[in-house]
């Protein structure tokens, strides 16, 4: 399992309190209708926005769907992905080019989102509210682990409840 993924990632699941969470957030799918983030309350999600040209894109995608197929059974488990543009233009291509490119190069299954900004002050109100509540937890002495390969950001959220839940380390 070690040798499973390109990337070196360690992250720990961490929960926040918050009046308006992540999953309180309505957001477009890949065909631009509201999808609304509460269906994924309870289960474990990975959020990672992605680009197309990045030089970690195909290990990346490759890992993602990697770890999708393997932990998604019993439906506890999903990758969101949400294609940026906002690091270096590595996401110029329009929602079907994207979908058409991921689906066919790597055959993903979990849901690719509507393309958006994730930081700055036209960022996504979810991607916001994500990135306020990572920082809270922070601040609030508990450890998680944001990692930042390029322009893919993931943090790591644990749906379910208050404060730290669990720590599972991924090495290559």
């Amino acid at each position: 399992m070690t040798s499973l993924f390109s990337l070196q990632i360690l992250f720990i699941l961490c929960a926040y309190a918050h009046a308006k969470d992540f999953y309180s957030h309505v957001v477009k799918d890949s065909s631009g209708e509201d999808f609304p983030l509460e269906t994924y309350r309870g289960k474990v999600t990975l959020v990672v926005n992605v680009a197309s040209l990045c030089g970690y894109t195909d290990s990346t995608y490759r890992a993602l769907k990697k770890l999708h197929d393997i932990l998604s059974y019993g439906d506890f488990f999903s990758v969101l992905a949400f294609p940026c543009n906002q690091f270096g233009e590595q996401e110029p291509h329009d929602m079907p080019d994207i979908l058409e490119y991921v689906k066919n190069e790597f055959d993903v299954e979990f849901p690719v989102f509507n393309k958006i900004k994730v930081i700055g002050e036209d960022a996504d109100p979810a991607f916001k509210t994500l990135i306020v509540a990572v920082r809270h937890t922070l601040n609030s002495g508990f450890a998680c682990y944001v990692n930042y390969l390029d322009n893919f950001m993931v943090p790591f959220l644990d749906l379910i409840g208050w404060g730290l839940k669990s720590a599972i380390p991924i090495l290559t």
